[in-house]
């Protein structure tokens, strides 16, 4: 398909923790097929770098350092990306790291921290896109990234897994509440 056969030309699209690995390689093909992409992260230097990276090949980008792992993160992110580009058409909820222990040797920082930045941050950031994307009275696209962990474990990683399958009984409910 063309470029403009997608529907992606102009688009304003935010991708949580697009500093580096997936949400990079995302924002860039978001990028190469026309929308102007919204590069998120907690090192300066490494949202300056996907930025610049995503220029140097012809792509529109914009950098955002914020925690997502906060409420206040979520919010400075959401409303940074509509203060810079004028709106916001496509939020991807992809943040997450690994703190990988057996449920024995798991600590509560490990359990929180990450469900915290994979899913309490999906929330906080989908809440924050949709309360824009109503008042805007249009539409906009919400993508969680969730894996078969979620449904299935995975070893020495059940904070990982309970992020992934909450994520995506997340967005089956919000997907019935956003439909009208």
């Amino acid at each position: 398909r063309s470029m403009s056969e997608l529907g992606l030309t102009d688009k304003i699209a935010v991708v949580t923790g697009s500093a580096r690995g997936w949400g990079l390689g995302i924002a860039h093909e978001l990028a190469e097929r026309g929308a102007r992409v919204v590069i998120n992260g907690r090192s300066e230097e490494g949202v300056a770098q996907a930025v610049d990276a995503i220029r140097r090949g012809g792509g529109k980008a914009h950098g955002i350092v914020a925690d997502v792992g906060s409420t206040a993160g979520c919010n400075a992110l959401i409303g940074a990306a509509i203060a810079h580009y004028g709106d916001l058409d496509i939020l991807v909820n992809n943040a997450g790291f690994l703190r990988t222990a057996p449920i024995w040797e798991m600590s509560d920082d490990d359990w929180d921290s990450v469900l915290a930045t994979q899913l309490s941050a999906q929330f906080r950031c989908s809440r924050a896109a949709v309360q824009h994307m109503i008042a805007a009275k249009h539409g906009g696209r919400i993508i969680n990234m969730v894996g078969g962990g979620g449904f299935t474990g995975q070893f020495n990683n059940a904070n990982h897994a309970a992020s992934k399958g909450g994520g995506m009984g997340a967005v089956l409910t919000w997907a019935g509440e956003l439909e009208p």
